[in-house]
């Protein structure tokens, strides 16, 4: 599983802005939501592509700015709230 973040901005203070889209079955989405919520992470979209899709799926697009460890741990337990098994 790859995570992508970039510096704030050069006197972000070690910061990181955190941009990322979680594909998850519409069974998982309110609990990961609610996670990433309570971490302080914007929710900015929340959508699906295929009508009929079988698990019907979902994308959750979030964003954060904080130190990296921070950022990583947070991610890392909102992603443990699926049914992924992603070690």
């Amino acid at each position: 599983m790859e995570f992508k973040y970039q510096l704030a901005s050069t006197s972000s203070g070690g910061n990181v802005l955190a941009i990322a889209e979680i594909q998850l079955q519409q069974s998982e989405v309110n609990e990961v939501q609610k996670s990433l919520l309570n971490n302080g992470w914007e929710v900015t979209a929340v959508h699906n592509h295929e009508l009929f899709e079988k698990p019907f799926m979902i994308c959750l697009h979030a964003q954060e700015k904080d130190n990296l460890n921070s950022v990583l741990k947070q991610i890392r337990d909102a992603i443990d709230k699926t049914k992924c098994d992603c070690t």
